[in-house]
């Protein structure tokens, strides 16, 4: 018995190919037993590996196996979509359970095995450090003749955090804090890893590699009004103070200063529904052209219904968005709806600007481009 495959995790199996089958006896019906995508189910010639302990399996009593292999995983500072797995060497493992402790190491390529070992439960134990794994003991079953898998990972998890003040000393929300290789500092765009601040000010970067790094605002590209800045409040790399990070080191209060600026653009905006009645319930975000750095908007209870006021900078172009996310009851039913419009100096600010919520989804052209 298996599920159609997809969300209900079902296996897939395909007319006229050879399976290997791990299933679990249903507990109300044993005529029927139960497989899924997470067992190791697979085709038959993609099991050489099961078929090898199966043929070698040992006779009745003669105990069980714990194996397993010890990996480093760390993601590059320059694309957090790719993760590097390597094999960790003499690693010390140690077993213990039903009255035995025993000790091994983990090979060139990162595996260790214990065969021999009593049907019971045991505690395996890597001597990989605390500060770069959440794991380093597990608990496991042995059955007799039975094979126990227990991995262990070495997480390169560094972590830098702060917060963003102005020269005033006020938190800057929602501005994005770059990370860069030094050797990579004098670039005009550097690549990096980046993080936005929260309603506070507060940044965190995760997932680190180890590494000499500088730190700031602006750094990978511009953000209008900001200038670039280095940690902790210098203009260029030759005054800055570069960051040296240790693998799996957490770095707490490094802030960063930068020049207060001031919102000098306002403007009220009016937001329709293609019927004309007002859209009151809307999300809205003001960005400028290049690398997002959203503005909070101020609603005013003192305007009429689906009228707002928000606040940005002048001589920043500036992308304004309004969205919804298909609120109940308002025309257009349970579909997101947006609009989209270009701020720059050929706007009329003097009146408002409007919008209507006639673009299915949320996401607008410029946004895809």
């Amino acid at each position: 018995v298996t599920g159609l495959g997809g969300g209900d995790c079902g296996y897939h199996f395909k007319d006229g190919q050879c399976y290997l089958v791990y299933a679990f006896r249903d507990k109300k019906d044993a005529t029927k037993w139960h497989t899924s995508i997470c067992t190791r189910t697979r085709p038959l010639s993609e099991a050489e590996e099961d078929l090898a302990y199966f043929s070698a399996m040992p006779k009745e009593g003669s105990g069980g196996t714990i194996r397993g292999r010890v990996l480093r995983r760390s993601t590059p500072l320059d694309d957090d979509s790719r993760e590097t797995v390597t094999p960790l060497q003499e690693i010390e493992i140690t077993i213990e359970g039903e009255g035995r402790l025993l000790q091994t190491k983990s090979d060139g390529d990162g595996r260790y095995q214990v065969p021999g070992l009593l049907p019971g439960s045991y505690k395996v134990r890597a001597s990989v450090p605390e500060n770069v794994s959440p794991y380093t003991h597990l608990e496991i079953k042995v059955a007799d003749r039975g094979c126990a898998v227990a991995d262990f990972y070495a997480l390169v998890d560094g972590q830098i955090t702060g917060k963003v003040l102005d020269s005033e000393g006020n938190p800057v929300p929602l501005i994005r804090v770059d990370v860069v290789a030094v050797k990579d500092g004098r670039q005009a765009a550097p690549r990096g890893r980046w993080s936005y601040t929260d309603p506070y000010g507060g940044y965190t970067l995760n997932s680190l590699p180890p590494g000499n790094y500088y730190l700031g605002v602006n750094l990978t590209g511009a953000l209008c009004p900001y200038p670039r800045v280095y940690y902790p409040d210098s203009a260029g790399t030759s005054l800055a103070e570069p960051i040296t990070l240790g693998e799996g080191q957490k770095l707490d209060k490094r802030d960063i200063t930068v020049p207060f600026v001031r919102a000098d653009l306002e403007a009220e905006v009016e937001v329709r529904w293609p019927d004309g009645s007002p859209a009151d319930t809307v999300a809205m975000v003001l960005h400028s052209q290049g690398p997002s750095f959203h503005i909070t908007t101020n609603r005013s209870s003192m305007m009429r219904p689906g009228v707002y006021r928000i606040k940005g900078f002048k001589g920043c172009s500036s992308w304004l968005e309004v969205f919804t996310y298909g609120h109940p009851g308002e025309p257009g039913g349970g579909t997101q709806w947006h609009d989209e419009v270009l701020i720059d100096e050929s706007v009329d600010l003097s009146k408002p600007i409007r919008l209507v919520l006639s673009k299915p989804g949320l996401h607008c052209q410029h946004r895809k481009q």
